[in-house]
């Protein structure tokens, strides 16, 4: 094996390209190896999305301690607060409780409870059905 080579530069003065080459010494070719601990090939947990908010939190709380079709509760309009967008808040906070809820409109905001049979809408998203290979 030939150790690698690098070009001539040219001269100043001069305006053709030498093709010739010198030998690198394999004292500048040869890497440098220094031991150091296995905890580099550890690799940290990324950070998934946004932190919640403390409202995120405090609505997941509540709404996991829905057990039965009795826990219903109210979530009251305040201020300058949409009604879509508080429910679709509603819809997060249940999907990240892992909680299967009906919502309902009320007067001052929703009403929302344990999903039942007899409260389900024909509406309502249904489950996606497993695929069948009909191949």
């Amino acid at each position: 094996m030939h150790p690698p080579q690098r070009p001539i530069r040219h001269e100043p003065g001069r305006h053709r390209i030498l093709r010739e080459t010198i030998p690198i010494p394999w004292s500048e070719c040869v890497p440098i190896v220094n031991k150091v601990s296995a905890s580099v090939f550890n690799i940290a947990p990324k950070a998934r999305g946004r932190q919640p908010s403390p409202e995120h939190v405090a609505m997941v709380t509540q709404i996991s301690t829905i057990r039965s079709e009795k826990d219903v509760y109210e979530v009251l309009l305040t201020g300058e607060e949409k009604a879509a967008t508080v429910r679709q808040q509603i819809v997060r906070a249940a999907r990240s409780a892992n909680v299967d809820i009906a919502i309902v409109r009320s007067p001052h905001g929703w009403y929302i409870g344990l999903m039942t049979p007899s409260r389900a809408t024909r509406t309502r998203r249904r489950k996606a059905a497993p695929a069948a290979d009909g191949a």
